[in-house]
């Protein structure tokens, strides 16, 4: 009979050393970003080069379970918005913003049809207009 303490040392036992110390880097990194950007509003990276941290831990963790903790950035939302910020109540739900990196034309035509799909909109719907 393994006991749990025993099976998590198991567990970690099969994760490359290499692999674990990355994924505890990628976290201290991932919560320093997150506090800048939450708590002091001054961000120090740009969304881009976040996403890649982001990305490359979540593959870390989907590559070796026992990586993911509880307070992992890949198992919570970011970080406490500042208190300037009062709640808003929207007329129409805001929906979550998927991160787009892929500034090629296919990715913007990838964006346009997601976009599209998710409207519900017909194939023959005119241009949508899009302002950044």
């Amino acid at each position: 009979m393994i006991v749990p303490a025993m099976a998590t040392k198991i567990a970690s036992a099969a994760i490359p050393q290499a692999a674990q110390k990355r994924a505890a880097e990628l976290r201290d990194a991932i919560e320093t970003h997150d506090y800048n950007y939450y708590v002091l509003d001054a961000p120090t990276i740009s969304d881009a080069e976040y996403d890649a941290l982001y990305r490359e831990l979540l593959a870390l963790e989907n590559q070796y379970p026992a990586l993911v903790t509880p307070d992992s950035p890949t198992q919570r939302v970011g970080g406490a918005p500042l208190p300037e910020f009062k709640p808003v109540r929207h007329a129409v739900p805001m929906l979550s913003i998927r991160s787009e990196t892929d500034t090629t034309a296919a990715g913007a035509l990838q964006f346009d049809a997601r976009v599209r799909r998710d409207l519900g909109l017909p194939a023959d719907a005119p241009p949508i207009e899009y302002v950044a």
